[in-house]
């Protein structure tokens, strides 16, 4: 049984030690940003509305910052590249987006159909699409609400409760409230499409890891979250848990009766994170001393941003470290971690899986244009994107060092989430036989 022990931990980075074939992640996150006010559950919003909203498209100038890969464009005017006259309003799907000059677009409508271009992003604009955002996020959140959450007793300790398909939230008796925050927060998370993409891919996927005991409470779910414990000394130790109070994504084979936590070789993600305080009340996350403290805006004293983040993107960017770790990328990145050259150093006491993993989940350096990444759901919320992740190494203006090489775009065509893992893995460095085996499409390197 592999044991993946960590290297460092740096104030919010922690990672559990977990069997290979469970191995999850990773802890958090952010970048400067601007204080959110409370958001308003989108399920909450009249149907009504909906109808009397615009159905206009929403025209954006393309920036390569705002692009993403998947992300449908179009050319606004009469193009020509390599000698091809692509007629505007041309309809296409951003392929590749590297870190300057051209993006890559495979032309989805008229005469060169099929065929893929580069282009500078200003050839491109973006469209929402025939409906406005703001009609597109009250449908998904809608669609949503629709599922009826159901409780699962764990003994006399509390319940686990599925709020989405295979998604639970675990309560412990007295703390209901909780189940109302994180239900919030998927709702605000669902009401949009990167969103609600997102929480699906934890229904849908029947490869995705489930707890051994598959006769209890955490029958079919395959992400867990939960709240961290309540702040207090060891008597034995003379020390505070403060260590198990940071927001992080572990892995937990599930309770027993008793509220125990079950550990073993068969976990599935578990988020760990803070409820929301009431007004005028505020915690820490992790050590006091460091000043990183839950108010009832979100998370703020964090040296990523200087502002306030909101809870959606804080839980969003969570459920990404639950999603490669489902994928398998986590264990298998850990697993080669000594064999990676990025072709630059990080800073001592840094593993080097943690610091291509938060290219991954924040959608930079490698990672940039990563279609279900914390920068695309940023992207979509029009929150300020994330440039930075001081605890891993990655400062702003940070770049990689890997190159694609024409053969990368024919790998992986089958799956669009691995092909897209595959190729953020090889801009952030990896060789080609590594990438290939840390999306699971390869034998591990040196066997």
């Amino acid at each position: 049984m592999h044991e993946h022990q960590p290297k460092s931990t740096p104030a919010w980075h922690h990672r559990d030690a977990t069997a290979s074939d469970s191995h999850t992640t990773q802890t958090s996150f952010f970048s400067p940003g601007t204080v959110q006010r409370k958001p308003e559950p989108f399920f909450a919003k009249s149907r009504h509305a909906i109808s009397a909203l615009s159905s206009q498209s929403i025209i954006q100038r393309a920036k390569r910052e705002d692009l993403a890969i998947g992300q449908s464009v179009y050319f606004p005017k009469k193009t020509v590249i390599k000698g091809w006259a692509i007629e505007p309003n041309t309809k296409g799907i951003v392929r590749l987006i590297p870190e300057q000059g051209d993006v890559e677009i495979e032309i989805t409508t008229g005469q060169f159909e099929k065929e893929t271009v580069k282009v500078g992003p200003g050839l491109i604009e973006i469209a929402t699409g025939e409906k406005g955002k703001e009609e597109d996020e009250l449908e998904a959140a809608a669609a949503m609400a629709e599922f009826e959450p159901n409780e699962r007793k764990i003994g006399e300790w509390g319940s686990i409760w599925e709020v989405r398909p295979g998604i639970g939230v675990e309560v412990p008796k007295g703390n209901e409230s909780y189940l109302e925050f994180i239900i919030g927060q998927l709702d605000i998370i669902g009401g949009t499409k990167t969103g609600k993409t997102m929480i699906e891919r934890f229904s849908e996927n029947g490869s995705f890891r489930k707890v051994k005991d598959q006769s209890g409470p955490y029958k079919d779910l395959t992400l867990i979250i939960g709240q961290p414990p309540e702040r207090q000394k060891d008597k034995i130790k003379k020390q505070f848990n403060d260590n198990l109070r940071v927001i992080k994504t572990g892995g937990t084979g599930g309770r027993k009766p008793s509220g125990q936590k079950i550990f073993g070789d068969q976990r599935i993600p578990e988020i760990i994170l803070h409820n929301r305080p009431e007004e005028g009340r505020e915690d820490y996350v992790g050590d006091p001393a460091k000043k990183v403290k839950v108010i009832p805006a979100g998370i703020t004293g964090h040296k990523d941003f200087y502002a306030t983040q909101p809870f959606d993107v804080i839980l969003y960017h969570e459920m990404v470290h639950a999603l490669v770790s489902q994928l398998g990328v986590s264990s298998r990145l850990a697993e080669i971690d000594t064999q990676i050259d990025l072709g630059y150093k990080i800073p001592e006491g840094i593993a080097v899986d943690d610091h291509v993993e938060e290219q991954l989940v924040v959608g930079i350096m490698g990672g940039l244009g990563l279609s279900f990444s914390e920068n695309a759901y940023r992207r979509e919320k029009e929150y300020e994107q994330r440039k930075t992740y001081k605890a891993v190494g990655i400062e702003e203006g940070s770049k990689s060092k890997g190159k694609l090489e024409d053969s990368d775009m024919d790998k992986l065509s089958e799956d669009t989430v691995l092909q897209e893992i595959y190729r953020a893995l090889r801009k952030a460095g990896l060789s080609e036989a590594q990438a290939l085996y840390v999306v699971g499409k390869g034998d591990k390197p040196g066997e």
